[in-house]
């Protein structure tokens, strides 16, 4: 949409305008703010799309598509004609009255969410509903009386067309409304419609290998599971053969469970990812393929993909192989366990992690001689029965993580190497603006430490007291 919007600055041939465009070009002349002139449509002048930015005493901030305006267009809250943050909207320019130029919005062009979470909250004499992520008070679409019979604090769900409540949710003072807070605000749904469901349970528990005769049986070999200790599916397997020097990396084949065009393909598209609780996880294909027949049990036959990687004396790949097989796990590990093997405070029961482990910190080695490793922090909380917060820790890279992600990176390599045409995604230009707080940030930080230095010095030659 945005790169439709911006073409219409210098026209745009009708032969031009994707169907999923039309609608939108349609609207824009029904407002008068689109003309035909020579079969090209152009923006008329007045007019400015762009995206929404709502600040949180009721102030709209528009940031242009159109890159004459070189800052954003003020749009005040009587202005703002009911569109939400981060919708795209179709906006007239005002008389200019101040050096900043300022506008209305005429339509909303793009939901950036259907619906949004409100609580209510009585201000003077009125129940409003306040939004949840921008603190921001508008009128629901129900009557005082309705409304004034819901505890204060009551979580809606409402349609952000015409503030229509569609769901109620529970209370904002409740701790464990959070989850359904969370789901509510990105509009994901825990639970998968009937047909979705009646599509997973119908593939059953087990896989019968003897339907899968063109598949590699390495059933025989002892694959392995590396996950967090409260994980709920196992996605990838590893197993290393130490004299062969090979690596063998099998990550579970959904793609023999989920068909092109069906209610499950539709699902997953929709819901673009899985979600993750402390306590639970909410999945983006049904739980019986991803916690059952897609994921990589201990002792249970399972389809999947599998790269086998093989590597010569001088720590060099010189072969790669992609195979659809059929694998066993043998053992469920957890981080902490292969750290505890590689300290030598377990047996290790596999009798490859620590031969694996050396092989993979020489590739590591030399792969960071010309990259970055970052080290990072992942917050874990752990909820207690009733679902309250019971602890949090913070969990670091370890040997073991850094063992399973070389093992990734080297099955990820082999697959990048077999995409002869797909879809990449690219980083976008980095914001120059954050970059210059950035820049200032760090020139403080720099002379508050030289600062720091000096005062050191000083006061070892006065033996008085240093800079804090």
């Amino acid at each position: 949409m945005k790169e439709f919007l911006t073409k219409l600055l210098d026209g745009v041939s009708e032969k031009e305008v994707a169907s999923s465009d039309k609608e939108i070009l349609r609207n824009l002349l029904n407002l008068n703010a689109v003309s035909h002139h020579k079969d090209r449509y152009y923006l008329n002048n007045g007019f400015v799309c762009g995206k929404l930015d709502i600040s949180t005493n009721g102030t709209g901030f528009l940031a242009p598509y159109d890159k004459r305006f070189k800052q954003d267009i003020i749009i005040e809250n009587k202005n703002l004609n009911a569109s939400h943050y981060g919708d795209i909207v179709l906006a007239k320019l005002l008389p200019l009255k101040k050096k900043r130029q300022s506008a209305k919005v005429v339509i909303t062009l793009k939901l950036a969410n259907e619906t949004s979470v409100v609580y209510t909250k009585q201000i003077g004499s009125v129940i409003l509903g306040v939004n949840v992520k921008t603190a921001l008070s508008s009128p629901l679409k129900a009557s005082q009386k309705s409304l004034k019979m819901l505890p204060p604090g009551t979580l809606l769900k409402i349609g952000n067309l015409n503030n229509e409540i569609v769901e109620v949710i529970g209370n904002i003072n409740d701790p464990l409304s959070d989850e359904k807070i969370s789901l509510a605000v990105f509009n994901k749904n825990d639970e998968f419609n009937e047909e979705c469901e009646a599509e997973a349970i119908a593939w059953g528990d087990e896989v019968d290998p003897t339907m899968y005769p063109q598949r590699a049986d390495l059933r025989d070999l002892p694959f392995c599971t590396i996950d967090p200790v409260d994980a709920k599916d196992f996605d990838d397997a590893i197993y290393f053969d130490e004299k062969k020097r090979e690596i063998y990396v099998a990550i579970a084949d959904v793609s023999e469970y989920v068909t092109p065009y069906s209610p499950i393909d539709a699902e997953a598209k929709t819901r673009g990812f899985s979600i993750y609780f402390p306590h639970k996880a909410v999945p983006m294909l049904p739980r019986n393929l991803s916690e059952n027949i897609c994921s990589l049990k201990p002792n249970t036959a399972r389809l999947a993909f599998c790269f086998k990687i093989t590597i010569d004396e001088n720590d060099e790949v010189i072969k790669e192989e992609l195979l659809e097989a059929i694998i066993i796990s043998q053992r469920r590990f957890n981080y902490d366990e292969v750290d505890q093997i590689l300290r030598g405070e377990l047996e290790d029961e596999a009798g490859w992690i620590k031969p694996l482990f050396a092989l993979t910190s020489r590739l590591r080695k030399k792969r960071l001689k010309n990259a970055f490793d970052f080290r990072t922090q992942e917050l874990r909380m752990s909820l207690d029965e009733g679902g309250g917060l019971a602890s949090t820790r913070f969990e670091t890279d370890t040997d073991s993580h850094r063992l399973v992600e070389d093992c990734m990176l080297l099955a990820n390599v082999a697959a990048a190497k077999r995409i002869g045409k797909g879809v990449f995604r690219n980083h976008g230009s980095p914001d120059l603006r954050k970059i210059q707080i950035l820049l200032e940030d760090l020139g403080a930080w720099a002379l508050t430490s030289f600062m720091r230095e000096i005062s050191q010095i000083w006061f070892v030659k006065s033996k008085r007291r240093p800079m804090p």
